[in-house]
């Protein structure tokens, strides 16, 4: 899923005591508040992409969890991976906007990641880029274990039905319910798309 870096946690881009300990638990050493940098992300939501798939709210809670260590890419040309840089989660919180509904009705809610990435001479550029907000478009990839049709429910994994994403049936739009993850495979940093939302999925 394509998004975009989002700033209203309003974390402290240095750690603190407790946010140091959850960084630390992924590290082979203890690394000290002045030897990374902390950004936050949004990984995914619950609104429908151009692709006419959306996740549930209780997608959003596993990934959550399936998301904390993933190592993600950086890469600032977007072509050369030798020149890429990585970064971890070690923090994610859905969170919720009570002012704002998708397109199916639903409270807007979406999945909020904290990543970490050394500070060292090759990160130096990179983490002057997270800062301004130039690199800012993200791509996840996970298992969906569950597919359903909004429409007809019908299990899309298994079966097909009569209904095509994104045909209006009855003044609702059809698409696919992304239900189950069970894996989360890694997040990167990506050209923005033309269109609005893309998910980048591996379903098993």
């Amino acid at each position: 899923m394509y998004t975009k870096i989002i700033n209203d946690r309003n974390i402290n881009t240095i750690p603190d005591s407790e946010t140091l300990a959850k960084i630390n638990q992924y590290t082979r050493r203890d690394f000290r508040a002045d030897e990374v940098y902390i950004f936050s992300m949004k990984l995914c939501d619950n609104e429908t992409d151009c692709d006419y798939e959306r996740f549930t709210i209780d997608a959003l809670h596993k990934l959550a969890f399936l998301f904390l260590g993933k190592t993600g890419i950086i890469n600032r040309n977007y072509t050369n991976y030798n020149e890429s840089n990585t970064a971890r989660i070690f923090e994610c919180d859905v969170c919720s906007k009570d002012t704002i509904c998708t397109s199916s009705g639903e409270v807007y809610t979406y999945l909020v990641a904290q990543a970490y990435i050394p500070i060292t001479d090759d990160n130096k550029e990179i983490i002057k880029e997270l800062k301004c907000g130039t690199i800012k478009d993200i791509s996840i990839g996970c298992a969906i274990a569950k597919l359903n049709c909004n429409i007809c429910g019908t299990d899309l994994k298994n079966d097909q039905c009569k209904h095509i994403q994104g045909n209006t049936y009855n003044g609702v739009t059809c698409c696919k319910i992304l239900n189950n993850p069970t894996v989360a495979y890694e997040w990167s940093f990506t050209v923005k798309p033309n269109y609005k939302v893309k998910i980048r999925k591996i379903t098993r």
